[in-house]
């Protein structure tokens, strides 16, 4: 063999050793996109669910997104039901909550913002991540969010990484704008801004609002669903949504925040829990012609002409299952009070479900919150209605799925 013919062998073999390298490292890189961790040849992702069945999915550079009105991208996750936004990077499914999960001002941009520490958790801040303490973790990855500035165009090249976050005009327009499946009966804040002002969504139309307005509306989070989930059942209709979760609900402890449960021949919604105990608002009002109180703002069960007297002796008195009960600690603004039944504060959960009703959150010159189109402080003088909230026993057993049966107490051992 001549030199020249050995030289051709020798750069050939290299060359085909280097494609062999390249092409069996993107057939592994490209396998474990597919097949994520944790998903065995006879399960499927709900990445791959979605992308095979859905057909109101749309190509958009490197995402795929929902589009339209009448679009079967429901999800069930984390006590939640949630909407199906788009189809990312490795397999992460991004989703927003159907139902407002509360009504908050807002006043700045979405990083130095009141709604991102209410969603996340920050060291730095006292009382933060009221929603993230109570949201599945385990199945999700970091939110990419969208925080360009709108001038005349709308983009999306300054981003944004978070646990939990908000959805932003140009994925608002991308699913559908007006014509979309994100249109429900609420105002809802976007996390996009202009130099001045923040924009919300409000029958299809999106608005804007001075940082100073200080105006409230409802907060829709976003969360990102990792590659790592497998698709369990469901058509992603509202009445057969997605399912990713593999749950084993035999008492309260094992419930989630946003569930159902039937308690004193009424239907309640979990709204928090902790090491003993569940808590749980009443998913309708209370209307007793009275007024907080006739003396201050504060939520004292001694006062015999406020709502927290009427609360912890009256309706108290009218509970058949009192022994189900555990006394609860209740936030003021400068204080920590413990009742049986107390009220909804401003930062907690569906506190803005129903109109007209009382907060006990204090306001200044002996006023107290209200939801009144809003968050208001009223004079304590005058009446609404009220959403009793109670502590139960994390160890009662319960039965059902869509709204739990609550059936006695677990023996421990």
């Amino acid at each position: 063999m001549s030199k020249k013919n050995k030289i051709f062998v020798i750069v050939s073999s290299i060359i085909i050793i280097l494609l062999l390298i390249f092409f069996s490292y993107r057939l592994i890189h490209f396998y474990k996109i597919e097949h994520p961790k944790g998903i065995s040849s006879n399960d499927i992702s709900l990445y791959d669910k979605l992308l095979s069945n859905s057909k109101d999915l749309y190509k958009d550079d490197k995402n795929y997104y929902f589009k339209g009105k009448n679009v079967d991208n429901y999800i069930l996750f984390s006590g939640r039901m949630w909407r199906i936004v788009s189809l990312g990077e490795e397999n992460s499914v991004k989703i927003i909550s159907e139902e407002p999960q509360i009504k908050l001002p807002n006043s700045k941009n979405y990083k130095e913002s009141n709604l991102r520490t209410w969603l996340n958790h920050d060291e730095l801040v006292v009382d933060s991540g009221y929603f993230s303490k109570n949201i599945n973790k385990s199945l999700i990855t970091p939110t990419s969010l969208c925080l360009d500035k709108v001038s005349n165009k709308i983009t999306c090249n300054e981003k944004y990484d978070d646990v939990i976050g908000l959805l932003s005009l140009y994925e608002y327009n991308k699913s559908g704008g007006k014509d979309s499946y994100l249109n429900n009966s609420s105002q809802w804040w976007l996390n996009t801004t202009t130099d001045k002002e923040v924009m919300y969504v409000s029958d299809g139309k999106v608005l804007k609002v001075l940082f100073d307005s200080y105006l409230s509306k409802d907060v829709r989070p976003v969360v990102t669903l990792n590659g790592s989930n497998i698709y369990r059942k469901g058509t992603g209709t509202l009445d057969d949504p997605f399912v990713i979760e593999n749950r084993d609900v035999k008492t309260l402890k094992d419930t989630n925040v946003g569930e159902y449960i039937n308690f004193n021949d009424n239907k309640w919604q979990i709204i928090d829990k902790n090491e003993k105990a569940v808590i749980v608002v009443l998913d309708g009002v209370i209307d007793t012609s009275l007024n907080y109180s006739d003396n201050n703002n504060t939520y004292n069960i001694k006062d015999k002409t406020s709502v927290a007297y009427y609360l912890n002796n009256t309706y108290y008195n009218s509970i058949k299952n009192k022994d189900y009960l555990l006394k609860g600690s209740f936030n003021l603004k400068n204080d920590v009070i413990e009742a049986y039944i107390g009220l909804l504060n401003i930062n907690d959960l569906y506190n803005a479900k129903y109109e007209d009703t009382f907060l006990m959150s204090p306001g200044s010159n002996n006023t107290i919150y209200v939801i009144q189109n809003g968050l208001f402080a009223d004079s304590i003088k005058n009446k609404h209605k009220l959403r009793p909230v109670i502590y139960l026993k994390n160890n009662i057993k319960v039965t059902g799925n869509d709204i739990y049966q609550l059936g006695g107490e677990v023996n421990e051992r």
